[in-house]
């Protein structure tokens, strides 16, 4: 049996702590307003559809990516992340600047509900574990990554938010789908890279909740199925209402490339392999990390060789996970169900990388 939870003296409350790891954020938000930015390229286009929101041209797609054949190329799927974005940049003024407090605002919000959605499994200590994860994200990822809008960046810590949700439905925390579907919508939306492993979530969350309903009559279940669903509908309802009015939608362009032969041969198994176990590559990650932020990107390109520290991380996670069945400890076996499902549809995704492994094609790993 688990042992008796921490007294709440002990721990501080999860918004304090939540506090605590947003606070480099906040610094950095009011530092940058120090400093003059022009955006140019896709930030120059970004500031473009965010000011369009609400308007005639609101969009209903997002920035132009490498899909299809230049100069007829589609869009990445869905337009929220300049949603999201538009109301704090209008508040500011419509400064360059209102869209990197934007990135900080969305960013604070979905490291906090992930603190939330932890502190609801019930023990202190584990939110602290949170924390210290998010800490590590934070500074392994960057500030100047995690404060600018750009659209392979922006979704950094929804993809965390997505994760954790879906750990706290497979614990029967049923209104956490919302959470799985409105944090993996927008991330698959803004930047295409994220949406298998999105998809792969969304599915183990939904068909959770919809096993359960069929196995034992939850209404309650039901009701939060049909919840999940509708805020599905609702966040993908631009992308397809541009489908059906545009003279070739963008649904249909993403579907040709992606079902279609690549422009490139694949990476394939092999060399997919390679860049799994770089991303994995824990030690190398936090040696670089404590002499300089940003260490993440320096293993999101090209791997040189087989990173053996990712081979070690692999081999740990797989027996904490047979340990966990063993146990037979229900929270870790669905905490590390969910990992397993993320990291399998990650080696799938990167194997179908084609030409050149660009760094921003796998950040969300």
């Amino acid at each position: 049996a688990d042992p008796p939870p921490e007294p709440r003296s002990q721990v501080p409350p999860w918004w304090a702590v939540a506090g605590l790891v947003i606070l480099p954020l906040v610094v950095a938000a009011l530092v940058l307003n120090q400093r003059s930015w022009y955006p140019v390229l896709d930030m120059a286009m970004t500031e473009f559809r965010v000011r369009d929101v609400g308007t005639v041209d609101t969009p209903l797609i997002g920035l132009p990516g490498r899909i299809g054949t230049f100069p007829d190329q589609g869009s990445h799927p869905g337009p929220w992340s300049f949603y999201l974005v538009a109301p704090i940049y209008r508040l500011v003024g419509s400064t360059a600047w209102g869209m990197e407090l934007a990135s900080v605002v969305l960013n604070a919000v979905a490291a906090s509900l992930v603190l939330w959605i932890t502190r609801r499994r019930g023990r202190p200590v584990v939110t602290l574990a949170m924390a210290a994860l998010l800490a590590l994200a934070v500074r392994g990822y960057g500030l100047e990554e995690l404060t600018h809008p750009w659209n392979p960046y922006f979704p950094l810590l929804l993809w965390l938010l997505a994760l954790v949700g879906t750990w706290s439905v497979l614990e029967g925390d049923r209104w956490m789908l919302l959470a799985v579907v409105g944090a993996g919508s927008v991330a698959a939306q803004t930047h295409v890279p994220y949406f298998l492993p999105c998809l792969a979530l969304n599915a183990v969350a939904l068909g959770t909740l919809g096993w359960r309903w069929g196995r034992g009559g939850d209404l309650q279940s039901r009701t939060a199925l049909f919840g999940g669903v509708g805020l599905g509908a609702l966040l993908w309802l631009p992308p397809f209402v541009e489908q059906f009015t545009a003279d070739e939608g963008n649904i249909s362009r993403l579907i040709d490339h992606f079902t279609g032969a690549p422009p490139e041969d694949p990476i394939g198994l092999v060399e997919g392999t390679t860049v799994f176990f770089s991303h994995l590559d824990l030690p190398r990650g936090f040696a670089r990390m404590t002499v300089e932020d940003s260490s993440f990107f320096d293993i999101s390109g090209q791997p040189t060789g087989l990173a053996l520290g990712g081979m070690l991380v692999f081999l740990l996670w797989a027996a904490a996970t047979v340990v966990a069945v063993r146990l037979r400890h229900r929270t870790l076996i669905h905490l590390h169900a969910v990992i397993g499902v993320a990291l399998a549809v990650g080696w799938l995704s990167m194997s179908r990388i084609f030409g050149r492994v660009w760094f921003y094609l796998t950040l969300w790993a």
